[in-house]
């Protein structure tokens, strides 16, 4: 699997907040938490298909002294106070939407056994959150694990600056510390006709089952992924597999399950739809998250993922509910015409 390069972020904080009933109305999800104390959240995975359903945001660490820890009307405190740690993303670009560079990437992390946490993708990167003392492991598995240009070195936070600010010894002025009552996008995409996989295996099966699908010519739109017991991975991931009619072969039956623990799975769920777009320091205005979902919610459309990855933010949906939400996103987000 051949990737041109390896970015490194600094030192974050990760918070994570776990709970089974997303409809309780006492329950204040953890980006609108944040968005309500300001703070930006540099990474965010969110999967609402699993029982336990789990909202995992990276923070940077000198904003945490914005966040307040009153408790929410009900009782129901959204953030944990033991669960924020240190932890660093490690992201592999372009991944040119081949399913194969996912089970690559999360065989590299697990056959070292450094801690992770969750992975996320963008139309560009696959982004995975590792604990920080790990990171550097982490950069090493992964770039052992994916073909890179000869001398490639990771670029590390405060390498990409443009020639000019990296003479002056200067960082850019980039985090954009606002969010407007009417976001800007570069616009809104929305796909539709999808197949979603949801897989419960251990990392190798997964790459097995990845370059197979790779094989039949099959692309990702939006794939996440979280570490489970047993050494096995919770992967989601979209796929544009075609109809299901016309597919010349079987997805659930490819999936190398019945060779291994029962307690393995593969789930499919056909005509699924996502929503895509992306702006100008996505990554660095807090609300956007809490805007998007929060704006979807009260349209009462169901999400089933959603992942913040740099300036990208992708949000997947059952059956007909693209044209709903994207409907409800038109009030929050501008659109260049």
């Amino acid at each position: 699997m051949q990737m041109n390069g390896l970015r490194v972020s600094d030192r974050l904080v990760r918070l994570e907040q776990v709970f089974t009933d997303q409809w309780d109305p006492r329950l204040v999800p953890l980006y609108r938490k944040l968005a309500a104390d300001r703070i930006n959240i540099s990474f965010l995975y969110l999967n609402y298909l699993v029982p336990a359903k789990q909202i995992s945001c990276l923070v940077e660490p000198e904003t945490l002294t914005r966040l307040t820890r009153d408790s929410v009307p009900g009782g129901v405190e959204p953030v944990k106070p033991d669960a924020s740690a240190a932890a660093g993303l490690v992201s592999a670009f372009p991944h040119r939407f081949d399913p194969a560079a996912i089970g690559t990437m999360l065989r590299a992390v697990a056959q070292t056994e450094i801690e992770w946490h969750c992975m996320a993708s963008s139309g560009s990167m696959l982004a995975i959150a590792t604990d920080y003392a790990t990171q550097k492991q982490a950069v090493d598995a992964v770039a052992g694990g994916i073909g890179l240009p000869e001398n490639h070195v990771p670029v590390f936070p405060g390498q990409d600056y443009d020639p000019i600010a990296r003479s002056l010894k200067t960082a850019p002025e980039t985090v954009a510390r606002y969010v407007e009552s009417k976001i800007k996008t570069y616009g809104i995409q929305v796909y539709t006709g999808l197949t979603l996989c949801s897989l419960r295996l251990r990392a190798d099966a997964l790459e097995k089952w990845s370059r197979a699908v790779s094989e039949k010519g099959c692309r990702f739109f939006y794939a996440c992924a979280a570490p489970m017991e047993n050494e096995r991975v919770n992967l989601e991931v979209l796929l544009d597999a075609g109809e299901p009619e016309t597919r010349d072969f079987d997805i659930a039956a490819d999936t190398p399950c019945a060779d291994t623990s029962p307690d393995n799975s593969a789930t499919v769920r056909e005509k699924a739809e996502m929503i895509c777009f992306h702006g100008p320091h996505f990554g660095d205005r807090y609300g956007i998250a809490d805007k998007a979902l929060g704006r979807i919610a009260q349209a009462g459309v169901p999400v089933w993922l959603a992942g913040c990855v740099g300036a990208t933010v992708s949000i997947v949906l059952p059956p007909h509910a693209a044209k709903k939400a994207t409907k409800a996103l038109s009030a929050a987000f501008e659109m260049p015409d």
